[in-house]
């Protein structure tokens, strides 16, 4: 009996005769049917509901939290300083709290909060990649929402428990993220829940909805915020977290989007031989055996095809700083930190605007007017951008007022589709079988940025708060400058065709093979062509995509 028989025919049924004939089925009846693909309108409803309610849910908690931190470290301050000052419930007014000690140890708080959430997504990104890749991709995307529900709650239970607990305990919530990877993770895996489901032409599309959706309730929800933080911290707070407990069910109820089949029909490349034996063998050529070392050089050898690529992405290391924004303002102008979350509403308006219709606006007039080509126009536009946050940054850390500060944040906030576009314009620099690679080494750069620019910019904060006067605007002064680097380097690279452009696509949607001889490296995910960004940000959704997508864990959640 052949050993390929399948286990339900018996023994009576395995002869041939003269009805069946000599010549077996050709058809494998073991082989398993497609699995039914989930319906597309169905997914996009239930991620896009769970990434509203997770991330409206953290905009509600986010600046609460911060004014919770601080009126702790000011209780605390004063217990040891001034007794005589704390009365009645203990709290205290917060004026009394805009005092340099206090507010450079919630600088520094944050600061280090960042780089501890950012240690499990550095290193666990890829690895849960895999996973996804292998098992699904609704175990991990759901694992990291419920761990990070989690982690909002334990924060909240630290805080209350205050006088117990001391409240650097929260850096060890940053342990959420081995479970899922954290929202870095969780915001992959909700993009590439949409591919598995849409088509290319609806991709688009839909990633813009997404990204608006989430845009959306950064801009409505941090004012009522502000006005129910007011009245007492902890309804914006529970109000936060019952809201991110909703994003549970909702995740858990959506279907599995990855396609199982196409394992299966990789599984049975394998080399059948003729033979007019009953005992078919099934022949699969040997794999050469590679070093990990030898896999990753492969996988970035890619990198150095053009000289540019290299020091574009070193871009992505500079860190914006806009995580102290609130904290910023709330102490140089004396602010309560309610008053100065309405700005962060502002903020996010003017970026709506800046990437619904500044950016496709000026990819217009550049490419209709003065025929740029792709590689020209995202190289002018970053170069525009970046000028825009050199001046606006200098202004903001800078500005005697809260009026030249808020001038100041509407300008460098014109400049906020910088990274996208030159990430756009280093897609352009790369095989299309490269792009997958090539944006998860920009997310690695990006969430090492936050890993290093955050407790530094707390430091430059609390230096700046030491020395007063305008050198409170230190970390800002810092990134304006940092920014000049970049502006100066985006000017020494030039917009020419690279090498090896004819076998680059840049239209989305197209599709090319990957390259013969090349084998896939640790870096291939499999939804490596769900990335869009190769060069058109005028009807491309990357621009939206990216600024939404968190880099730090602990305020931007899923893509708020």
């Amino acid at each position: 009996m052949s050993s390929s028989t399948p286990e339900h025919v018996g023994a009576g049924e395995d002869q041939s005769t003269e009805q069946t004939g000599l010549l077996p089925d050709t058809e494998e009846p073991n082989r398993i049917p497609p699995p039914q693909k989930a319906n597309p309108t169905r997914v996009v409803f239930l991620i896009a509901l769970a990434v509203v309610v997770l991330g409206g849910g953290e905009v509600l908690i986010a600046n609460p939290r911060i004014r919770l931190f601080e009126s702790i470290i000011c209780r605390e301050y004063y217990d040891k300083h001034e007794t005589s000052i704390v009365k009645g419930d203990g709290w205290l007014p917060e004026h009394l709290c805009k005092i340099e000690p206090v507010e450079s140890s919630v600088a520094l708080l944050m600061g280090w909060q960042d780089f501890f959430d950012s240690i499990p997504a550095l290193f666990l990104a890829i690895p849960y990649g895999w996973l996804a890749d292998k098992y699904g991709r609704k175990p991990v995307v759901t694992m990291a929402i419920v761990a990070f529900w989690v982690r909002s709650a334990l924060i909240m239970l630290i805080c209350y428990f205050w006088q117990t607990l001391p409240l650097k305990l929260i850096w060890a919530t940053s342990a959420h993220a081995l479970f899922g990877g954290g929202i870095p993770v969780a915001s992959a895996m909700a993009y590439a829940m949409m591919s598995d489901v849409v088509s290319k032409d609806e991709r688009a599309s839909n990633f813009l909805r997404l990204a608006a959706a989430s845009l959306f309730i950064n801009f409505l929800l941090p004012p009522i915020s502000a006005v129910l933080m007011k009245r007492n911290l902890w309804i914006p707070m529970l109000l936060g977290l019952s809201v991110q407990l909703i994003s549970i069910p909702v995740a858990i109820s959506v279907p599995e989007t990855l396609d199982r089949s196409g394992s299966t029909q990789r599984s049975d490349v394998s080399i059948h031989l003729p033979s007019n034996s009953a005992n078919d063998v099934e022949y699969t050529p040997p794999l050469r055996p590679r070093s990990r070392f030898d896999q990753v050089k492969a996988s970035v050898g890619f990198l150095f095809h053009d000289w540019r690529i290299p020091p574009l992405i070193l871009t992505y290391l500079v860190h914006n700083g806009v995580d102290f924004m609130t904290l910023y303002l709330s102490k140089r102008y004396k602010w309560s930190i309610a008053n100065a979350t309405f700005l962060t509403s502002v903020r996010s308006g003017i970026t709506v605007l800046v990437f619904l219709l500044l950016i496709p606006a000026l990819s217009t007039i550049l490419v209709q007017r003065f025929a740029f080509g792709n590689l020209s126009k995202d190289l002018w536009l970053g170069r525009m951008s970046c000028i825009s946050i050199v001046i606006g940054y200098a202004i903001f850390g800078f500005a005697p007022n809260i009026a030249m500060s808020i001038i100041g944040m509407i300008i460098f906030t014109l400049g906020n589709g910088h990274a996208q576009l030159i990430r756009s314009f280093t897609t352009n620099l790369v095989e299309k079988h490269h792009v997958a690679r090539l944006y998860t080494i920009i997310g690695i750069f990006e969430t090492a940025s936050l890993m290093i620019g955050s407790p530094l910019l707390a430091g430059l904060f609390q230096e700046g708060s030491q020395l007063g006067g305008s050198w409170i605007g230190l970390p800002f002064y810092f990134i304006s400058g940092l920014f000049v680097c970049v502006t100066g380097l985006l000017f020494i690279v030039g917009a020419w065709e690279p090498k090896n452009a004819k076998h680059i696509v840049t239209e989305p949607g197209c599709e090319e093979e990957q390259g013969q001889g090349e084998e896939d490296g640790p870096w291939d995910l499999e939804y490596r062509d769900h990335d869009l960004g190769t060069g058109d940000l005028v009807n491309s959704s990357e621009a939206l995509r990216d600024l939404t997508l968190s880099t730090t864990p602990s305020q931007r959640p899923m893509l708020s």
